[in-house]
């Protein structure tokens, strides 16, 4: 069993992580479970050809022998994070040309999906705000927590794919919103979209949606009224030279 730390979990986080455990396994979730640095913060996969989907169940510091926690679904590639780690993007950031190696390499995660909104749009019964757990609730909360879980994957991870995730960010991408009907957001809309698009040879939708994306960012960095006019000339300088390596890497694919 997994070691977490007790500062954010207390005592009941060995049944309920077991429990959890699982009940996921059930579901097809891998059996190896992994935690942050802190452990506080478990992550449960679910692999689907390129596509994984990850379960984070996060704590906060416990308070009054209870712990409250929300879930959050996010969405890996490993071929697009290993695209990306071959693009060096740092070498475009002054600020981030010296990091520690495992700082750059990070896994690219596509995109988060807020649990407690998918519940919402969803009209899921038991939705709230967050979670508490207590020494004898344990079984009901991650009742709620895989119920959610399993209703996400028969309604969106089973017909989940490279084209269609590429379309969902790119969709995410050309609208106002920061996230969309289901709580899905991205840090990195575009430029995710883009590799997958390239994954597919869907060449063309992959530039185009970087012309999208790279005309978006500039906008809103001139429109930071935070920044001073030589900061926003930094950051319009590393927005357009990480765009260019988007672009360099599709044009490369295409004719390859």
């Amino acid at each position: 069993m997994i070691s977490l730390s007790k500062k954010f979990w207390g005592e009941a986080q060995p049944h309920f992580i077991l429990e959890l455990k699982n009940r996921l396994i059930d579901l097809g979730f891998e059996n190896d479970i992994s935690t942050c640095s802190e452990k506080s913060t478990v992550d449960f996969v679910l692999v689907k050809g390129e596509l994984r989907f990850i379960l984070s169940v996060g704590a906060n510091p416990k308070k009054n022998g209870k712990v409250n926690f929300c879930p959050q679904f996010g969405i890996e590639s490993d071929k697009v994070s290993e695209i990306k780690r071959g693009l060096q993007l740092w070498e475009c950031d002054p600020y981030f040309r010296d990091f520690p190696e495992q700082v750059r390499e990070t896994k690219a995660r596509l995109c988060n999906i807020n649990f407690i909104t998918y519940l919402k749009s969803i009209n899921f019964s038991g939705t709230v705000h967050t979670f508490t757990l207590e020494n004898d609730n344990t079984e009901e909360v991650s009742s709620i927590i895989v119920n959610g879980v399993d209703f996400f994957i028969q309604s969106e991870w089973q017909s989940m794919s490279i084209s269609n995730m590429a379309d969902r960010l790119a969709g995410l991408c050309r609208s106002e919103q920061r996230m969309d009907e289901i709580g899905l957001s991205s840090a990195a809309s575009a430029q995710y979209a883009s590799l997958l698009y390239t994954l597919e040879k869907d060449y063309k939708r992959a530039l185009e949606i970087l012309d999208f994306g790279l005309e978006k960012e500039l906008i809103s960095v001139s429109s930071n009224w935070l920044d001073s006019e030589e900061r926003k000339e930094e950051l319009r300088a590393i927005v357009k030279c990480q765009y260019d390596k988007y672009t360099q890497y599709v044009h490369l694919q295409m004719q390859s």
